[in-house]
């Protein structure tokens, strides 16, 4: 679970970064970065959280 926080913040602050510089994001790039923090995904909320913060800062 404390994996799971660190990632999400890890890629909370990588779109941020992106909006900032207003760069398109694109949603292979997001499950790309949520794949290779968790290492593999488990289940559907692991495989999902990274698109939920997508959409959140969209």
């Amino acid at each position: 679970m404390l994996l799971q926080l660190e990632c999400q913040s890890n890629l909370r602050d990588f779109l941020l970064k992106k909006l900032q510089k207003q760069e398109k994001i694109a949603a292979s790039e997001c499950q790309k970065f949520t794949f290779d923090c968790l290492g593999s995904f488990r289940n559907n909320s692991e495989n999902g959280f990274g698109l939920k913060v997508l959409m959140q800062y969209t």
